[in-house]
């Protein structure tokens, strides 16, 4: 795809234009996300297509501790997963953060809480006791209602459109029938931002 947008923005060879290609990548993961989520909920019922989902492992609860008077209880969180250059990985917006596929305690799938107010609320449902909770806010997912030794490491898959630090032969993650709006945006941006190829050499190409 990066190729696709670098010959939509420079259709004859030219030895004036010059494109990072990081910088097409940044372009079309700016759009890819909000088309791909668009097309999940208004032509796929919400449901995330597999191609798009990613799975992380051994992913570490770690523990956040409050700072107030007469004790506070410890919070378990574990991060979401990040990209080889340490950025987060970016996770697609849908509703009742369904972006955040599943997250599994073993082989034990935890229950999704949208919003951490409504964790109590849940919590005091009948036969509540025997699950484990989540809620994310921002980069943590915070756990509720389970037992989380050191040792304890979880697994999480996400829909993701970001391509940061696949290779260009991988296939882009998102559906086929939203690539061509990708790349035409993608364009559009790469249009605004650098302009009309300029023939600086004077060569008769542009």
């Amino acid at each position: 795809m990066i190729s696709d947008v670098h010959l939509r923005l420079n259709p004859k060879p030219s030895d004036d234009m010059s494109v990072n290609r990081k910088q097409i990548r940044f372009w079309l993961d700016s759009v890819a996300g909000s088309l791909t989520s668009d097309w999940i909920k208004k032509k796929n019922g919400g449901e995330v297509p597999a191609q798009i989902i990613q799975s992380f492992d051994c992913l570490i609860v770690q523990t956040e501790e409050e700072q107030c008077i007469n004790g506070c209880n410890t919070k378990y969180y574990f991060e979401l997963p990040k990209n080889p250059d340490s950025s987060a990985k970016s996770i697609l917006s849908l509703p009742g953060d369904a972006g955040l596929v599943q997250v599994l305690q073993g082989t034990k799938q935890l229950i999704r809480v949208t919003n951490i107010a409504q964790v109590q609320l849940q919590m005091k449902l009948e036969f509540s006791n025997g699950f484990v909770y989540f809620s994310r806010v921002g980069d943590r997912v915070y756990l509720f209602n389970g037992v989380f030794p050191s040792y304890c490491h979880l697994s999480a898959h996400i829909a993701s459109c970001d391509s940061t630090g696949m290779d260009e032969s991988e296939n882009y993650p998102t559906v086929d029938e939203v690539i061509p709006m990708i790349l035409e945006e993608a364009e559009k941006i790469g249009t605004r931002e650098i302009g009309k190829p300029k023939d600086l050499q004077d060569d008769g190409i542009g």
